[in-house]
């Protein structure tokens, strides 16, 4: 059976014809508009892009899974919320099943990646894994048991929103302190900033020309690169955070795997290496000789397109 996966993002909308064995057969893409009727309609078109594609008719799609940021209601298939993109109870499912003539299941985006990567991707042949995504912010999907975890009001999973500073940073959710503020990408290159304005002698501050704003994971890493002191201690700062929020998530839930995605994941081993280190002196269960295996994503920007498709079959 063939499954659409619609990965729906702020800037594009990616669509996937995908087997029930996770293969992407064909593939549609249109730019992301604003609000419910607009998003709607580029939906379908690169649905029936990513069918026609794949040299295959309607027929054949037996149905279509949805992927959305922001607060979703799974069980009626309507986006409660995701500012970014002007949606607020927008029922996409039913608007998108009418024109399609399929079922359309809805899920988080986060969720639907962490599905993706659990049932072909890092987390293949476990039974508990966490899917951890550092970007703008935290994402992060829990598959418990075999199962896609959400909670009873489908809103678990909110690593990014756990304290990991009393009195912290202030968040974009209105609090202060929130792992994401430190742990994302965002975070990092506050961490940066702070630490370059410290060291105005440092690769940092050079590599920007004294315009701080314009720094970015690449002239962060290469600065890393070069071993500058400056950007050596924002990095252990950032490390120290994330494996602290890890450490907390894995004596809560004790999964097999977390695999993590995203651009700064794209450090590989530079990041692994010293995060393992410091999560498994933070792991409770660390002398039982089953610890917490910390590992890269494997499908990449297409872990939302995969998921998504799966969701019709696993939710």
């Amino acid at each position: 059976m063939n499954y659409l996966g619609i990965d729906l993002g702020g800037t594009n909308v990616a669509v996937g014809l995908v087997s029930s064995a996770g293969v992407i057969i064909g593939r549609g893409h249109r730019p992301c508009p604003r609000g419910a009727e607009p998003i709607a309609a580029a939906i379908v078109d690169a649905c029936r892009e990513a069918v026609a594609d794949a040299g295959v008719s309607m027929a054949e799609v037996s149905a279509a899974g949805l992927g959305s940021p922001g607060l979703v209601d799974a069980q009626s298939g309507v986006v409660l919320f995701a500012g970014n993109l002007d949606l607020e109870n927008a029922p996409l499912c039913a608007m998108i099943s009418a024109e399609l003539g399929i079922p359309v299941s809805l899920g988080n985006d986060a969720n639907v990646a962490a599905l993706g990567e659990y049932l072909f991707g890092a987390g293949a042949g476990t039974r508990n894994m966490i899917a951890i995504t550092l970007g703008t912010g935290v994402g992060c999907g829990l598959v418990l048991d075999g199962r896609l975890y959400t909670g009873a009001n489908n809103f678990a999973g909110e690593v990014g929103h756990i304290f990991t500073e009393i009195d912290g940073r202030l968040c974009t959710c209105g609090r202060r302190g929130c792992l994401e503020t430190y742990a994302s990408a965002t975070g990092l290159m506050t961490t940066a900033r702070a630490c370059a304005v410290e060291h105005p002698d440092s690769a940092l501050y050079r590599l920007t020309d004294g315009d701080l704003e314009r720094l970015n994971g690449k002239l962060f890493f290469q600065a890393l690169a070069e071993g500058d002191a400056a950007a050596q201690a924002a990095f252990e700062q950032y490390v120290n955070h994330l494996a602290h929020g890890l450490g907390t998530v894995i004596n809560l839930l004790q999964p097999e795997v977390i695999c993590i995605g995203g651009g700064i994941a794209g450090a590989g081993e530079v990041l692994f290496a010293p995060l393992r280190a410091q999560v498994r002196e933070l792991d409770f269960a660390k002398n039982s000789g089953s610890t917490v295996r910390i590992v890269g994503a494997k499908l990449g920007n297409d872990a939302g397109i995969v998921g998504a498709a799966m969701l019709p079959s696993h939710a």
